[in-house]
């Protein structure tokens, strides 16, 4: 028989995955850092400086990985899969849609910047993934 999520278990989904989101998202900052794009990602905001960005990344970060944590995690019993799946899935729809929309520029283009943002949002997507599963034990 199915029983609901009681609310303790919903509130440690969400925290766990805010957890990993934080830390998935430090690595994957620390990667646009190092590459020399993490500023273009202040301009979403009206910003120009590097602490512009870091602060968005971390905040959509942070809330990205209470998503995984309330819903993602259970489509997958694998958190490998999983968070290769919801860094890839998250790649399209940042990085392909959402950030170009927002930027004025051309949908689905694909530039270094582009790769960048895949290899970070497959790390964003393994670690946030691998820490909600190491907590949620």
């Amino acid at each position: 028989m199915d029983t609901l999520t009681a609310p303790t278990e919903v509130k440690s989904d969400f925290g766990y995955g805010m957890i990993g989101g934080i830390i998935g998202g430090a690595a994957f900052g620390i990667l646009m850092q190092l590459a020399g794009i993490m500023t273009t990602y202040a301009t979403i905001i009206g910003g120009s400086k590097d602490i512009d960005a870091w602060f968005i990344h971390i905040l959509v970060s942070a809330v990205l990985g209470a998503l995984y944590g309330y819903s993602v995690y259970r489509v997958s019993k694998s958190w490998l899969i999983g968070g290769l799946l919801f860094g890839f899935a998250l790649w399209i729809l940042g990085s392909l849609i959402v950030k170009p929309i927002l930027m004025g520029n051309a949908l689905f283009t694909f530039d270094a910047q582009t790769w960048w943002a895949l290899l970070g949002s497959l790390i964003y997507g393994v670690i946030t993934s691998g820490i909600f599963s190491a907590f949620s034990r």
